[in-house]
């Protein structure tokens, strides 16, 4: 039987932790600490990811030996950062819900993942279950376009089969996810004084009109566009030289991908092109624009008939789960490490509405999370 007291109390002590992106050193603290109170034998290293990524601490990798079982290892992740924080997080549990108490988020994105994996390894020793080798990675700076799994020494890991818990339900499995592509735009106009403006070329009125025409939303059902951030301007009574535009598009299609990039760029070339050049007598060069295209990760696909996909829905099926697959539109460490040949798929432990002051997590899904853990080592 699992302790479901303690596993909440895990939780609760590690979203009190501050450890947004860059930053985890106290969470990988934390984590460290407890697997060796919770089996000495656990071979535990940190990488040099944080020198990559300018962050205070690496990617955190456990080694669980095999206990009775000669199979191959299985991979377990989670990660250890949460978006940035106004204040510091404070619980608050009510009817078997977590939320924050403050005007922050909660950070079950993803300290509900980390607790999995730290009372999982519990529960196993616990309860004397025989299991093989397990690979159990925290990453750093997965919010930060998954950074922390981008820089992680693949060629250290043994796995070829993984589970990244960092989803909501515990009976969705999250088999596919997109590529990304990340736009930039710096679009550099001829600023001055608001009152001689028909001297000027408004950068921020061609970026206006650039945005107007990309095909922002949802051009295909698995493709979509976005413009996250402008940045421009000092004061109202000033024309800039220079506007910012930060746009992003993914797709499950790289045809599609190329499109809708390709599209999201000739919105503000053609904008440039278009604009009133006025003279300005001093020779001052036209408006022009700068643009940065940056592939931020690849797509994965997991088939049905693969052992990732299957073991995932047998184990989920012994705890009296419905299985459910789900391709999504949003990424997780899964993407990076499909990539490098760790066949993996997305699974849940109770977190919803990350990202928001609304996220809140359900415990009795939490605890769950921990069942399906165990259970995956469980398969044959």
């Amino acid at each position: 039987m699992l302790n479901d007291e303690r596993i909440l109390a895990t939780f609760l002590e590690l979203v009190r932790i501050h450890g947004p992106s860059g930053r985890e050193r106290a969470v990988a603290d934390y984590v460290k600490t407890k697997l060796s109170e919770i089996n000495p034998g656990i071979e535990i290293s940190e990488d040099s990811a944080g020198i990559a990524t300018g962050g205070d601490c690496g990617n955190i990798i456990a080694r669980v030996p095999a206990c009775g079982r000669d199979v191959p290892p299985l991979l377990f992740a989670a990660h250890m950062d949460t978006v940035p924080l106004s204040e510091p997080v404070r619980p608050a549990v009510e009817n078997g819900i977590v939320r924050s108490a403050g005007a922050t988020i909660l950070g079950a994105d993803d300290r509900s993942g980390v607790t999995v994996l730290l009372e999982g390894v519990r529960a196993l020793r616990e309860m004397e279950l025989q299991h093989g080798p397990l690979e159990l990675v925290f990453t750093v700076s997965e919010e930060t376009e998954l950074a922390g799994a981008k820089n992680l020494d693949f060629d250290s890991l043994k796995s070829t089969e993984g589970y990244v818990f960092d989803n909501s339900e515990p009976f969705r499995i999250v088999c596919g996810a997109p590529s990304k592509n990340a736009v930039t735009f710096k679009v550099l106009g001829r600023g001055g004084h608001a009152a001689a403006a028909q001297k000027a070329i408004n950068p921020i009125v061609i970026a206006a009109r650039g945005i107007a025409a990309m095909p922002v939303g949802a051009p295909y059902e698995d493709t979509t566009c976005s413009v996250g951030v402008i940045r421009a301007g000092t004061a109202v009574n000033v024309i800039p030289d220079v506007a910012e535009v930060f746009c992003e598009v993914r797709s499950h299609s790289e045809d599609r991908l190329r499109e809708i990039t390709k599209k999201v760029v000739s919105s503000v070339t053609d904008a440039i092109s278009e604009a009133e050049q006025p003279e300005s007598g001093g020779g001052e060069p036209p408006a022009r624009v700068d643009v940065e295209v940056r592939r931020c990760y690849s797509s994965y696909r997991v088939r049905e008939d693969e052992p990732a996909l299957a073991r995932a829905r047998a184990a989920m099926k012994t705890l009296g789960l419905e299985p459910v697959t789900h391709v999504g539109q949003g990424a997780q460490d899964a993407n990076v490490f499909n990539l490098h040949g760790v066949r993996s798929v997305a699974l849940g432990a109770g977190a919803y509405r990350p990202h928001s002051e609304d996220e809140y997590l359900k415990v009795e899904e939490l605890v769950q999370g921990v069942e399906l853990f165990v259970a995956l080592t469980q398969i044959a």
